[in-house]
């Protein structure tokens, strides 16, 4: 699951790691910011 495109408000993101609490760890395309965000609130793209 690592490494895959996601849509969350509207941007995308690489997600970097899923935890066993559902909360998925974001990184941005084209800086070093992060994100933690649940899983719910995410749209796969691959």
């Amino acid at each position: 699951m690592n490494g895959k495109k996601v849509l969350y408000q509207e941007k995308e993101y690489i997600l970097i790691h899923k935890y066993e609490t559902g909360y998925c760890e974001l990184k941005t395309l084209d800086s070093f910011l992060y994100k933690l965000v649940h899983e719910s609130e995410l749209v796969f793209l691959e």
